[in-house]
């Protein structure tokens, strides 16, 4: 009987061919994702989404109850003074300011004496100069301008003590100017005053 034997360079090859075939190909192998592109689609994602709510929050805005009132049915500013005690500053009581306080008062179109909701803007010059010298600037915000606010039974004006940013020499009167930007009108109100001092 005649026996059929594989010869070994036949199993070899069959073991080579196996081999071949299992073996990873660099080809097929899946790539990776990058980490940046994630990052930004998410972003991106993010960022629409914001886009669609800002959007949305729009629309009811101009949808909202204010937008369809007329502006007197809403309290607002229509006048700011000053108060009739905004003069020099002198804390220690030796006869020279150090700064200026002010008193500022804010009406509504009623007349009555109110808080706001703005920002402030406040400039003291000395207009006896060529050109004229800023002795000091200020800005405040919302919650800057609360802290100031004297509200009471015998107060409802804003009070403002103010040191000097560069010292006046030679002059014995100094002009503050304030502007008051009303969030609610998107109005700018200014007003300017003449005030002594003492060196």
């Amino acid at each position: 009987m005649k026996t059929n034997r594989i010869k070994p360079l036949y199993v070899l090859l069959l073991l080579a061919f196996i081999m071949g075939c299992s073996s990873p190909n660099s080809e097929f192998i899946p790539q990776q994702p990058d980490p940046n592109q994630i990052q930004i689609q998410q972003l991106t994602e993010q960022l629409n989404t914001c886009q669609r709510e800002n959007s949305r929050l729009n629309d009811r805005l101009e949808a909202s109850t204010m937008a369809n009132h007329p502006l007197d049915e809403w309290v607002h500013i229509t006048d700011i003074a000053f108060g009739q005690y905004t003069r020099g500053l002198d804390e220690n009581k030796d006869g020279i300011d150090e700064g200026v306080r002010i008193y500022l008062v804010v009406r509504d179109q009623d007349g009555d004496r109110i808080k706001f909701s703005g920002s402030l803007d406040i400039e003291l010059w000395n207009l006896a100069t060529d050109p004229p010298t800023a002795i000091l600037k200020r800005s405040f915000e919302p919650a800057q301008l609360r802290q100031h606010w004297m509200g009471g039974l015998l107060a409802d004006h804003y009070l403002i003590d103010l040191p000097w940013d560069k010292e006046p020499t030679d002059v014995d009167i100094l002009t503050v100017k304030c502007r008051l930007h009303e969030f609610l009108t998107a109005k700018t109100h200014e007003i300017q005053r003449a005030i002594e001092i003492n060196q």
